[in-house]
């Protein structure tokens, strides 16, 4: 598949528009950031965390902070979709993509998120379907729950838990901690295995064999299916919606790797 050279610069275009915004709003985050911390001191001091201006500065900040996530994210999915040559080939998955999170954020009425995606989204050129193609083409697109698993899979085997953090909830929790305490421990792993040299992992199904035997496990090896895993996921759902998600440590991977390395002295129950 070839891009033409004009839809190249604009796919460019919007790239630098899209650079200065990350410049502009880090800039602009700075400052509401130094104000809100003020403004945080003053009433926890006088313990007016309820006040209207202590909540109208929260929520500048709030919505600040989120424009600059969903602009970062941005910029990840763009560099995500450029082949060795740093051309994007595939707009269709581009524009799909980018319209998942649009989605989402509709749903959990996060405006902000919703409207930079869209904003940046609409920018962006799209694939140039005829008539005929669109009447033949016929697309399933995954539900919103298969979605953000597939973003969670792809943050654990990026080692990266920013591609996933735009899709979790305020007031959700996985593995009975909220959303920011969640997103910390993947980042606390992830950051293990950095600095160990891995800078990705390798995805393998399996079974829980202890807490919910049977079930399906995500499971993350440095090395394809060698030893044990560097970590392992249980992603549980319930019509169609994923209800939590937490770590599995002991999963076919790790009683794999417990039998290959048992003491032959010791008697083992399995």
């Amino acid at each position: 598949m070839t891009i033409r050279t004009d839809i190249q610069n604009k796919i460019s275009q919007v790239l630098n528009e899209l650079e200065d915004d990350i410049e502009e709003t880090t800039k602009e985050a700075t400052i509401i950031l130094r104000y809100h911390r003020g403004k945080l001191m003053k009433h926890l001091n006088n313990d007016t965390l309820d006040s209207e201006e202590f909540i109208e500065s929260e929520e500048k900040w709030d919505n600040i902070d989120n424009k600059l996530k969903s602009l970062n994210q941005i910029k990840k999915i763009l560099v995500s979709h450029k082949n060795n040559h740093g051309v994007i080939e595939d707009l269709e998955a581009l524009d799909k993509e980018l319209t998942e999170y649009v989605d989402i954020a509709n749903e959990k009425k996060l405006h902000i998120i919703e409207e930079t995606f869209r904003y940046y989204g609409d920018k962006l050129p799209k694939e140039d379907t005829s008539i005929e193609d669109l009447i033949k083409l016929k697309i399933k697109e995954s539900s919103n729950s298969q979605f953000i698993k597939e973003t969670f899979l792809k943050a654990c085997q990026n080692l990266d838990a920013s591609i996933f953090e735009p899709l979790i909830d305020e007031d959700q929790y996985f593995e009975e901690l909220d959303k920011y305490r969640f997103l910390q421990s993947m980042k606390e792993q992830f950051d293990y295995l950095k600095e160990i040299g891995v800078e990705k992992v390798h995805i393998a199904i399996g079974t829980c064999k202890m807490c919910y035997t049977g079930e399906k496990v995500y499971e993350f090896y440095k090395e394809p299916k060698k030893g044990k895993p560097a970590f392992a996921y249980n992603i549980q759902e319930k019509d169609g919606n994923i209800k939590d998600i937490f770590r599995c440590n002991f999963s076919d991977g790790y009683e794999r790797d417990a039998r290959n390395n048992r003491d032959p002295d010791i008697e083992y129950l399995f």
